[in-house]
C-alpha cells in the first residue's frame, strides 16, 4: 500500500522541479531576450511582458515593444516558438508563430515561419503573414554579431489598397481600391535601412483614384509645369485599368514612383514619405 504513495510523492517532487526549472529558465530567457533586442535595436526602449517556458518544447513571449523616438514604434502581442532537441543540434531552432505585429498604423497578422542559426547568421525561411488583406512570403537574414546586418526579401500577393489607406487614416488626403503584387528587398544593419528596392503591379482589374490632398497636387503642379485645375479635374475619379509602382530609398525618405494607365490616360507621379528611414545616431 506504501508504493502508490510513494510514487504519487516521486511525481509531486518532480512537477515542482520542473515548474521551479521552468520558472527560473523564463526570467532568464527574459532577460536575454530583452538584451539582444536592446542590442539589435541600438538606442530604443525595449521591453518584454513575460515568458512561458515549456521543457517539453515551447516558449512563448507576451507583450514585446520596441519604442525609438523618430522610428516606427513596434508592438508584439504575443510569439509563439515550438522547437525539437534533435533539430537543434542541426542548426534549427524550430517553428514559430506571431499573432499580430504592429509597426505605428501598419499591423501585420499571423506571422510564421522556421527559424535556424547558422554561422552566426539567424535565418527565418518559408516566411509567411498576412498584411493589408493580403499576403507575404519571403526570408530574412540577421548576423548576430555587433553590425547587425541583415536582408529581407518578401513577395506580395494581393494586398488591398483601400486597406492600407484606411490603416494609415488617409482617407482625407485620397481615396484609392485596387490590389497590389510584386516583390521588395530591403537590406541594412544597426545604422538602419540602407537599401530598398520594390516592384509592384495591381491585379487586372485595376482600380480608382481620387487625390483629395490640395497641398500634394499643387506640389505635383509646381514640379511637373502643369496647371492646378488640371490637375484637379485629372485626379478628380480616375479609373485606372494597369498600375505600375517602384519603391527606392533616398537617404531618410521612402520614394514611390507610380504610373497609372486608364481610359482617359496615362499618369505618373511620385509620392515621397519624409523621414520614415532611420539611417542615422544607430538603430533599425
Amino acid at each position: 500500500m506504501q508504493k502508490p504513495k510513494l510514487f504519487i510523492v516521486l511525481i509531486s517532487v518532480l512537477l515542482l522541479f520542473i515548474a521551479a526549472v521552468s520558472f527560473s529558465a523564463s526570467r532568464i530567457i527574459t532577460a536575454l531576450t530583452r538584451y539582444q533586442l536592446q542590442k539589435t535595436f541600438s538606442g530604443s526602449t525595449v521591453s518584454v511582458g513575460k515568458c512561458f517556458f515549456n521543457p517539453a518544447g515551447s516558449l512563448m513571449f507576451s507583450d514585446i515593444k520596441i519604442k525609438r523616438q523618430g522610428s516606427c514604434d513596434l508592438s508584439i502581442k504575443e510569439v509563439g516558438i515550438k522547437y525539437h532537441f534533435p533539430s537543434l543540434f542541426t542548426g534549427t531552432i524550430g517553428d514559430f508563430y506571431v499573432k499580430k505585429i504592429t509597426c505605428n498604423d501598419a499591423v501585420i497578422r499571423d506571422v510564421q515561419g522556421t527559424v535556424r542559426i547558422e554561422n552566426s547568421v539567424l535565418s527565418v525561411d518559408s516566411l509567411t503573414a498576412r498584411l493589408f488583406n493580403g499576403s507575404l512570403s519571403g526570408n530574412l537574414q540577421l548576423a548576430l554579431d555587433k553590425n547587425n546586418e541583415f536582408s529581407v526579401v518578401l513577395t506580395s500577393a494581393g494586398l488591398n489598397l483601400g486597406t492600407f489607406s484606411e490603416d494609415f487614416k488617409l482617407d482625407d488626403k485620397f481615396q484609392i481600391t485596387g490590389k497590389l503584387n510584386g516583390t521588395i528587398s530591403l537590406r541594412g544593419g544597426r545604422a538602419g535601412i540602407t537599401y530598398i528596392n520594390g516592384d509592384f503591379s495591381t491585379d487586372v482589374q485595376g482600380g480608382m483614384l481620387v487625390i483629395k490632398d490640395t497641398r500634394f497636387l499643387e506640389n505635383m503642379a509646381k514640379r511637373s509645369g502643369q496647371s492646378l485645375d488640371i490637375l484637379i479635374e485629372n485626379f478628380e475619379h480616375y479609373q485606372y485599368n494597369k498600375g505600375m509602382m517602384n519603391v527606392s530609398v533616398d537617404e531618410n525618405d521612402l520614394v514611390l514612383d507610380i504610373a497609372l494607365d486608364g481610359d482617359t490616360g496615362k499618369r505618373t507621379f511620385d509620392v515621397i514619405l519624409h523621414d520614415v528611414i532611420t539611417n542615422k545616431g544607430g538603430g533599425l
